[in-house]
């Protein structure tokens, strides 16, 4: 098994946002891989899902889905605004992908691989 590190970031953001979004009997599965000199978190859940447009704009600051399950919610849409400019200061990348409303979403972060220190 290969050892190292990863340059951190806000860990709890996407997967808290997954918890949150995902009904009762739903599933949340998280996933950390390495390849090509990064290492890369995803967070995959079966809660509401959202359009292209919507995932566009989920990382913009203030910016909270206008639907009836985010709205229920409580929330700022401050919190994957501040992931996605974490990550970027390590030099990494976070984004989003859903099949549309209702199929659930996948939100990941990758970052540069640091190798064994």
């Amino acid at each position: 098994m290969e050892t190292g590190r990863a340059a951190g970031g806000r860990r709890e953001q996407p997967g808290g946002n997954a918890v949150k979004y995902t009904p009762e009997g739903g599933t949340v599965s998280v996933r950390l891989t390495h390849a090509r000199g990064s290492a890369r978190l995803e967070v995959e859940d079966t809660g509401a899902g959202f359009d292209v447009a919507t995932c566009e704009r989920l990382f913009d600051r203030f910016f909270r889905a206008d639907t009836p399950e985010v709205q229920a919610k409580p929330g700022s849409g401050l919190g994957l605004a501040i992931v996605r400019a974490t990550v970027e200061g390590y030099g990494g990348t976070a984004g989003c992908a859903s099949d549309g409303p209702g199929p659930g979403a996948t939100f990941w972060v990758e970052l540069p691989y640091l190798g064994d220190r």
